[in-house]
């Protein structure tokens, strides 16, 4: 049980291991082939899982063909899992599963990061000032800045009209803006800036 431990222990033979449960009767070059490593590499870590009784030989004419044994991992299984209530581990791994799918999904579809040499107040003003927005966009960001207010991002071409529109979610001056913005394709979309953090991060 100590030697199956000790080859378990390294990533390489686990992928060793994952491939030949893949497709077993490999050959030593079909298996430097799939994980890029040196033959000699390869061969070391296979003899290790030899020793282990995880990966048993068989020779095929010339050919030494590789395949998983999976009775050590029964046997581990058996000791160590089969003791614990299994309906409960089942629970448990579903839980786990359905938690990690559900975080995937609602991963940001983007995240920019930035850095600005400038202060917390200096870096607001120049996200909520109308005549700073004007001279870096084109446009005017505009609002009163208080949560739940609606915002604007106006053309300075005199014509009056919004681009992009919102509304605010929360705003600490100059710690902390969070906006929505909708754009011609419709859908609102959450933005939000955070110097405390030293990051500007749009989810959408």
């Amino acid at each position: 049980m100590t030697e199956v431990f000790r080859a378990l222990g390294d990533p390489t033979r686990r992928a060793l291991l994952d491939r030949l449960h893949e497709r077993n009767g490999q050959t030593l070059s079909e298996l430097c082939q799939e994980l890029g490593m040196a033959r000699q590499s390869v061969t070391q870590h296979l003899g290790i899982l030899e020793d282990a009784n995880l990966v048993a030989v068989v020779h095929r004419g010339r050919q030494r063909l590789h395949d998983l044994n999976p009775m050590p991992l029964q046997e581990i299984q058996e000791r160590w899992i089969s003791k614990f209530e299994r309906p409960r581990l089942d629970a448990v791994s579903a839980i786990k599963k359905r938690a990690e799918e559900t975080a995937m999904t609602k991963h940001p579809d983007h995240v920019y990061v930035t850095y600005i040499r400038a202060s917390a107040e200096t870096v607001w003003d120049a996200l909520t000032s109308e005549e700073l927005t004007a001279q870096f966009w084109g446009h005017s960001n505009v609002s009163t800045w208080e949560p739940g207010q609606p915002w604007k991002h106006v053309r300075t071409d005199g014509s009056g009209i919004a681009d992009v529109t919102g509304r605010v979610v929360e705003s600490e001056r100059p710690t902390s803006l969070a906006i929505t913005f909708e754009d011609p394709a419709g859908g609102a979309h959450p933005l939000r800036w955070s110097p405390s953090r030293s990051r500007n991060t749009r989810r959408s």
